[in-house]
């Protein structure tokens, strides 16, 4: 099975246009607003008030992406939200939901749209992983598995999967490292450079070998 027999082929383009970043805020937004939702909805008179304030705090008048076609109507906030959201419908983000009798009709997220924005959400804000308290809890379980009458289930199954979850965030980290110094470093001197490492010295290892000088007694030592 290809990717694209489950996705809309025409899922990512809002996402590569002029606009791209626009719709990454507006899949975001919503996103935001529909992640508490039981079936993962929101109200269409929201979901206009949510893009239309959003329009307006931009300011300006957005060009269009290349396939588009707009016309003079698209001058006002809301006029633009609409076309955006209708885009986003079109390519298989959001679809619309029958509303009952006297019931306002919501607009959903499409089941694949969550799954990615679920992905876009926690490569946006990571989870923090404490590499010392996984390998603490590890040590303790393996420390008394002797005493238990099922080690497999209730030590090994559980010590294998805090190594697996640290050694995935172990490798991201190692990933960002090298791109974040990519970044600090890139059509830089030398002299920039070894500026740089002098203050990582002074700001985070000075700080750190204090830290490890006084142990717990940081305040009888601060002066």
């Amino acid at each position: 099975m290809n990717l694209f027999d489950l996705l809309n082929p025409r899922m990512f383009r809002p996402l590569t246009g002029r606009n791209q970043r626009i719709y990454a805020d507006l899949l975001m937004l919503i996103w935001d607003r529909c992640s508490t939702s039981q079936d993962y909805s929101i109200g269409k008179s929201a979901l206009t008030e949510l893009t239309e304030t959003y329009m307006e705090g931009l300011g300006t008048i957005l060009p269009p992406d290349e396939e588009d076609e707009w016309d003079g109507a698209t001058s006002d906030a809301r006029s633009q939200g609409l076309l955006f959201l209708r885009r986003l419908r079109d390519a298989g983000w959001m679809e619309d939901l029958e509303g009952g009798y006297e019931e306002e009709t919501r607009t959903a997220l499409c089941a694949p749209a969550v799954r990615l924005l679920q992905l876009f959400d926690e490569l946006l804000h990571p989870k923090t992983v404490t590499y010392s308290g996984k390998l603490l809890k590890a040590y303790r379980l393996l420390q008394d598995m002797e005493h238990e009458k099922s080690p497999y289930e209730n030590v090994l199954k559980e010590v294998s999967a805090d190594m697996a979850d640290l050694n995935t965030s172990l490798r991201q980290l190692n990933a960002s490292i090298g791109s974040y110094i990519d970044q600090l470093t890139r059509n830089r001197t030398p002299q920039e450079v070894l500026d740089l490492f002098q203050q990582y010295e002074d700001e985070v290892v000075v700080a750190a070998y204090h830290r490890f000088k006084t142990s717990d007694n940081l305040f009888q030592y601060r002066t």
